[in-house]
């Protein structure tokens, strides 16, 4: 189980203030979800699914042209650009 300290550490980090209640009930969570992965760890997979197996099959990567019909519908166009207005 995460230790109260542990806990208080992460929400020093987070920068929240927890009451001891709060400090109880996250330990508790934080425990579960770590059982959890825990869990995720034993469990058996295959050479297909395993991404980190060296076997893994990927799919290659394609490049996918942009047909255009997206850029007939915006408002305003520069070229073969969309323009859109400044956020910053």
């Amino acid at each position: 189980m995460i230790s109260k300290k542990e806990v208080n550490y992460i929400a020093d980090l987070s920068r929240i203030k927890i009451t001891p209640k709060e400090t109880e009930k996250f330990q508790k969570e934080f425990s579960d979800i770590l059982s959890h992965f825990d869990l995720l760890k034993k469990a058996k997979t295959n050479e297909k699914t395993n991404l980190n197996s060296r076997k893994a099959e990927l799919r290659p990567d394609e490049v996918d042209r942009f047909s255009g019909d997206l850029l007939k519908l915006a408002s305003i166009r520069e070229g073969r650009y969309i323009k859109v207005k400044k956020i910053l």
